[in-house]
């Protein structure tokens, strides 16, 4: 059913055409996937280390304060 209607557009001039976007728009997705990815990984990073300097900061208020 769904074959049908998408056949037309994987012939001839419209197949290349149709599967030169397809191709372009996985490798957009790949690209915007691994990017947020590391973006999340780097912001998880820092905020840990802030929470790491807080707790630091905090215990040593307490022992010598």
């Amino acid at each position: 059913m769904a074959s049908g209607a998408i056949e037309p557009f994987l012939k001839g001039s419209t197949s290349e055409n149709t599967r030169g976007l397809l191709r372009v728009v996985i490798l957009l997705l790949i690209a915007a996937a691994a990017v947020s990815s590391r973006l999340f990984s780097v912001i998880s990073m820092d905020v840990s280390a802030i929470n790491s300097l807080y707790y630091v900061l905090q215990t040593n208020i307490e022992r010598n304060g």
